[in-house]
């Protein structure tokens, strides 16, 4: 049993640097990671220690149960808090676009809950094949970097967002000369591509609230209860999870990861929906996750849109059936038994590399990276 005090000035700090290769065109990345933190045993519970509004550099400590501190993103707080120091001044508010939820007239059809880009994108794609779309979590910037490979980009349309391209790509893996990849990659514009999104948002109807989501329950006909702060309740007929890999106070996972590289899948017999790294759309071996989400946006939406319009017009003998009906199709969408065999093989090669020694990962990595494209 542990308690981590965590001071606000005490963080996991990882940075990436460009490192110059006699080529201004390429692009290299090298990680190196700082930690600090003060740990002391005592129970179940966690301590968390962060400055306050009035004195920054007073502290003050909240107890919770680990494992729902943990789920609910709270061993990513200061990151968080970090983050939001960025200047982000070009970001539009939410809620200065979109207009409100209207709580107590009628019940959406979809409510999404995250405002990151795989939630913008999901709420964008879903209101516009004519569902009634609600979105709600705190109205904050993008902070994320993001790196992406230029013409995935491209083939989103989303080519605009992107605000340095490197023209290739190098990869170093030992003493020997580096090896191009003769791919660009790009780095995003956290403020255009929020913009972008957000105009999505704005066009296709979307609707929003700025509110932290508490819960999310049944009610007796059998539409779902999104409770928010201050005792807002908003129903629906599907809620989706979008908030991010901490996203476990409100879903339920197979066995709980607290690694979102390589963690667990999402229970996909659950009523609640996920997306994006909520859903385990992450790649297990390399992280990436927001052109997946970006590029599934579309697809999902129109499997939500064809459950529900269908489930509606045919009509069910009871509200339970209907709802756990709508919620296995939705769920079989984003994750079909061949795509579960595909992230166990990627698994499968991960466990295996980690079972190589150093010369053996050199010599696999020399091989992968030499591959011909069309292999």
């Amino acid at each position: 049993m542990e308690y981590y005090c965590l001071g606000a000035r005490n963080f996991a700090a990882m940075a990436v640097s460009p490192f110059p290769t006699g080529r201004t065109r390429r692009k290299a990345l090298r990680v190196r990671t700082k930690q600090s933190a003060v740990d002391c045993n005592h129970s179940s519970y966690k301590v968390t220690a962060r400055a306050t509004s009035n004195n920054a550099g007073s502290e003050s400590c909240v107890a919770v149960k680990e494992e729902d501190y943990i789920k609910a993103g709270g061993s990513q707080l200061v990151f968080v808090q970090m983050q939001q120091n960025k200047s982000m001044d070009k970001q539009s508010k939410l809620a200065d676009k979109l207009p409100p939820i209207s709580i107590g007239n009628g019940i959406l059809d979809l409510v999404v809950i995250g405002c990151g880009p795989a939630g913008l994108a999901l709420a964008a794609e879903s209101a516009k094949l004519g569902l009634n779309v609600g979105l709600i979590g705190p109205d904050l910037p993008f902070t994320n970097n993001y790196g992406v490979w230029e013409d995935e980009f491209r083939d989103l349309g989303l080519e605009g967002c992107i605000e340095h391209v490197w023209r290739d790509t190098v990869v170093y893996i030992d003493e020997d000369e580096p090896i191009l990849i003769g791919r660009a990659y790009g780095r995003v514009s956290r403020h255009l591509l929020h913009e972008e999104l957000l105009r999505r948002c704005v066009e296709s109807g979307v609707s929003y609230l700025s509110s932290k989501v508490e819960s999310i329950t049944e009610s007796t006909s059998g539409h779902r209860l999104v409770a928010c702060e201050h005792d807002m309740i908003v129903p629906c007929r599907l809620a989706t999870v979008a908030s991010g890999a901490a996203s476990g106070k409100l879903l339920e996972y197979e066995e709980w990861s607290y690694i979102p590289v390589g963690g667990s899948l999402p229970n996909t017999e659950q009523r609640n929906l996920a997306f994006g790294a909520a859903a385990s759309m992450v790649h297990p071996a390399t992280g990436y996750s927001v052109v997946r989400s970006l590029s599934e946006a579309p697809n999902y939406a129109s499997a939500i849109a064809y459950i529900l319009k269908h489930d509606h017009s045919r009509g069910r003998l009871t509200h339970e059936q209907s709802n756990e009906n709508i919620s296995m199709q939705a769920w079989n969408t984003l994750w079909p038994q061949e795509r579960k065999r595909q992230r166990a093989f990627f698994l499968f090669g991960l466990a295996l590399i980690l079972q190589l020694d150093i010369e053996g990962i050199r010599t696999f990595f020399r091989t992968f990276f030499r591959l011909p494209k069309w292999y």
